[in-house]
């Protein structure tokens, strides 16, 4: 100390008190290994005039130092993003920092703003998104790695639209015979139809525009409507066939049924009015051999034929009733046992009893509209000649 307080009168009068005191030397001293300082207590710069610099960072107070408690605080100081004005310019947490992140501007708010438009900051502004590179900041279905889908969209931002890869892509199936159904064993995974493909699959033979899913069946021996069976009942074409009970070509009408092919028993042919009768059908010209009283419509044509029942052998008058041949001769003369008249064979019909005589002629008559007389023994003798199978 009195080392210091002699140079500090010297400079006083030598210099006229322009001359600054050099702050006091610490003493130093060895202890052992230890070096030590002998005083610990800073300059008291209240008695030197000195200017203390408490972070040792090499700025003052009166040099700019905003905060003398911090080493990190400083005029020259690099400004962090740190809630702390580094560079004592007044500012905290300039966009300057040098941590200070960059912002993308951020329309759509799906996260991810344009490189167009950045700012630095070191808080997010409002608006502003912390990725860039979204293509369409106008939709917020849009952005880097974003769910690709077929809306004629880069969604993902990848530089490509609507790829097969797209979560909302189908399957096409190719349609070679152009009829709107493709086969499923051909198929592409996209968001549009490559050509020649459709959207419909089922397709069971696509090389016939009249074999798809739903096609009207017709007999051609194709399955038409891909059902799996071909020429059903139902095809558009059927027939429509009629069962024959009686095997006489003829069917019963209320039997009606459609096929492509005519099924066992049944004929094409229908207005059989008897179809347990092979001699009764549309047309027939039958001989009726057994005696049944009244009459019967055994051609189908809605007017009842009268039955003519079968003469004796002999055809002896006053016991037989039925045919008799034409003869020149005295008759009547029959037909042999168990015989029939040919059809179109012509002859008499007789009864043994005048009392028939109204009913044979009216019978006979309405159908055949022939003369008919009363011989001496009570037979009814017709004056014109029948003919059989009318």
């Amino acid at each position: 100390m009195q080392a210091g307080r002699f140079l500090f009168v010297l400079c006083a009068v030598v210099l006229g008190f322009g001359c600054t005191p050099t702050a006091p030397q610490k003493e130093r001293r060895r202890d052992g290994d230890r070096e030590d300082t002998a005083e610990d207590t800073p300059m008291d710069t209240a008695d030197t005039g000195l200017v203390a610099d408490l972070d040792a960072d090499g700025f003052t107070v009166e040099a700019g130092d905003c905060d003398d408690q911090n080493g990190d605080v400083r005029p020259d100081a690099e400004e962090r993003c740190n809630a702390m004005d580094d560079n004592c310019n007044g500012e905290v947490d300039e966009a300057l920092a040098v941590d200070a992140g960059t912002w993308y501007l951020d329309v759509d708010a799906d996260t991810f703003g344009t490189a167009m438009t950045s700012v630095r900051a070191c808080v997010q502004p409002d608006g502003y998104a912390g990725l860039s590179g979204d293509c369409d900041d106008s939709r917020a279905d849009v952005y880097p790695d974003a769910v690709e889908r077929c809306d004629d969209a880069d969604n993902d931002c990848d530089g490509e639209v609507d790829e097969d890869s797209a979560v909302d892509a189908r399957d096409w199936f190719r349609d070679a015979d152009s009829d709107a159904f493709g086969s499923a064993a051909w198929s592409e995974h996209a968001c549009q139809a490559p050509a020649g493909y459709v959207e419909a699959s089922g397709d069971c033979d696509d090389l016939r525009r009249d074999a798809y899913p739903g096609a009207a069946e017709v007999c051609d021996g194709i399955d038409n409507d891909c059902d799996g069976t071909s020429d059903e009942d139902s095809s558009v074409d059927a027939a429509i066939w009629y069962e024959d009970v009686d095997h006489d070509g003829f069917g019963d009408s209320a039997t009606a049924r459609a096929a492509c092919e005519q099924p066992s028993g049944y004929v094409g042919d229908a207005g059989d009015c008897n179809d347990d009768s092979g001699t009764v059908y549309p047309g027939s010209t039958a001989f009726w051999p057994s005696a049944i009283d009244g009459s019967f419509d055994s051609n189908c044509d809605g007017i009842e034929e009268p039955r003519f029942p079968e003469v004796s052998s002999t055809g002896t008058s006053g016991s037989d009733y039925g045919w008799v041949l034409f003869s020149t001769g005295a008759g009547p003369y029959g037909f042999a046992a168990g015989a029939l008249p040919a059809c179109g064979a012509t002859g008499y019909y007789y009864t043994n009893s005048s009392t028939d005589a109204a009913t044979t002629s009216l019978l006979v008559a309405e159908r055949y509209s022939v003369g008919w007389s009363t011989s001496a023994t009570g037979q009814v003798v017709f004056s014109d000649v029948l003919q059989a199978c009318r």
